[in-house]
């Protein structure tokens, strides 16, 4: 009967611990606004730590998952894929828009994003979009 115990505790925090993380987005939505750095950083690096490189294909995906999680957990954002590895940087870094909505003004900002085929995802700069439609 112990060992029962034991089998589902141990198997519970597993299961546990495989859950999705989450993004405060009102945090990620106010430093967007405010460019502020280290708190997008800390927020977007949440979703990328558990995303595992697996070369330029898997970061690819995992891109589109890291896009998909900001789209499903911050209903308030807006969020494209703006291209992959298209900044030529040493590791190649990739643009996702984000979308939002301040003072009933719709605001645009670009999170770059570092994308080596060896590490996982990061955070690196948020900036202005130079346009929006």
């Amino acid at each position: 009967m112990k060992k029962i115990g034991i089998l589902v505790i141990g198997t519970l925090f597993v299961v546990l611990s495989a859950c999705e993380k989450k993004v405060n987005c009102e945090v990620l939505s106010d430093a967007l606004l405010q460019y502020d750095q280290e708190k997008a950083k800390t927020e977007i690096n949440k979703l990328c730590a558990d995303l595992k490189p697996h070369g330029q294909i898997g970061q690819k995906e995992n891109l589109n998952t890291l896009v998909n999680q900001l789209q499903t957990q911050c209903g308030n954002m807006d969020v494209t894929l703006l291209c992959f590895a298209c900044i030529e940087t040493l590791p190649p870094q990739s643009e996702i828009s984000v979308a939002m909505d301040s003072s009933s003004t719709t605001v645009c900002r670009i999170i770059d994003i570092s994308t080596p085929d060896d590490d996982i995802l990061s955070f690196r700069n948020v900036h202005i979009c130079l346009t929006y439609d």
